[in-house]
């Protein structure tokens, strides 16, 4: 089936774009409903004897990720380019993006747990990275004042 919004090319680009998920378990079925592949070690007692083959047989990843979605607190590493982080109150993405803003950004979010809305948003969030439709740094926000990026002089 497909998605009209994203289009052929958009869902082999998902396809192509396996994601590790850290700490999220919604956020791991709405990217296999989505149809991202999904590495995760999130999902125990989540599915209640469902797999993420269940939302999406193409959900079952053939190859190692090519970015990460997890939730803070949580050590990103310097090199990946690909980065959702989750917190209680936002959303933090990397698309290639300046990694000491994108770190010092995540540091701000809460480390409660996120409502099941900001885990969608976390999905919603590496899909526009996968389709190009992402900045190259950015923060989300459900409500309250927008969560800022913070900005460095090193964007290296």
């Amino acid at each position: 089936m497909l998605l009209q919004p994203v289009g052929g090319r958009g869902q082999q680009a998902l396809l192509a774009a396996p994601v590790l998920v850290h700490g999220l378990p919604v956020t791991a079925a709405y990217l296999a409903a989505g149809g991202s592949p999904v590495h995760t070690r999130t999902t125990a007692g989540f599915f209640a004897g469902s797999s993420l083959e269940d939302f999406n047989p193409d959900a079952v990843p053939s190859a190692a990720p090519a970015g990460l979605v997890a939730r803070v607190p949580f050590e990103f590493p310097a090199d990946q380019r690909l980065a959702v982080a989750v917190g209680g109150d936002g959303v933090v993405f990397r698309a290639d993006g300046c990694f000491g803003c994108f770190v010092r950004t995540v540091r701000a979010l809460s480390q409660k747990p996120p409502p099941v809305a900001l885990e969608a948003l976390g999905a919603l969030a590496w899909q526009r990275i996968v389709l190009g439709l992402a900045d190259t740094l950015g923060a989300l926000r459900l409500q309250g004042l927008p969560l800022s990026v913070l900005r460095c002089e090193d964007h290296g």
